[in-house]
């Protein structure tokens, strides 16, 4: 009889040992997606509220730009403390682009590229390329599949993204020449060039 009550419980102990495995697999698999998912998720709501900051995004609000001391991936030294000659454009992006939470990055990456060449004489240009999920050698790669020719800055800590409070990408920042932003927006190719027009003349 005693032999019989051990084994009707060894399927039960067996069958619990299972479910702690599976949970522990479950809890493990939750903490390495965690990052990534809340990163993305962040960005896209950031994204669906645009509309709500429309008004304040567009305003020249005069707002004095934070500085901008780095190394751009040609090791030349980027220093930026506001204030300048010519206006500064930057354009934020992500080098995984193109990803489906970053709808029409193609095209914006592309319409920067074409501006930049077209004025490079009038204004300043900087890309700053977010830093996570990614080394150098891919954000050199991005670079050259879009063929950037703006001076770039891996951000490899988000510091920048963080300072200029940017959450969606491509992102672009406008800076006259007193150090003031004066235009900032995602989704930007339709309206940029319109912008740099009236801060040239």
């Amino acid at each position: 009889m005693k032999h019989l009550m051990l084994n009707a419980k060894a399927p039960a102990g067996k069958m619990a040992m299972e479910l702690m495995l599976f949970c522990l697999l479950l809890l493990l698999s939750f903490f390495l997606v965690k990052p990534v998912y809340a990163n993305n998720l962040h960005d896209h709501l950031r994204r669906l509220s645009a509309s709500e900051l429309a008004p304040a995004v567009h305003e020249n609000s005069g707002i004095k730009a934070p500085g901008i001391h780095g190394q751009t991936l040609n090791k030349k030294a980027f220093d930026y403390s506001g204030g300048s000659d010519k206006p500064l454009v930057l354009m934020f992006a992500d080098s995984l682009c193109p990803l489906p939470h970053f709808p029409n990055c193609q095209q914006e990456i592309a319409e920067f590229n074409r501006l930049a060449r077209k004025y490079a004489d009038k204004l300043d240009w900087l890309q700053v390329v977010k830093g996570y999920y990614v080394d150098e050698a891919h954000v050199k790669r991005y670079i050259e599949r879009f063929a950037i020719t703006a001076p770039s800055i891996w951000d490899r800590k988000n510091k920048i993204f963080t300072d200029y409070q940017v959450f969606a990408n491509p992102y672009v920042v406008v800076i006259n020449r007193r150090g003031e932003i004066v235009f900032r927006k995602d989704d930007f190719s339709a309206e940029l060039e319109s912008q740099l027009l009236t801060l040239l003349n």
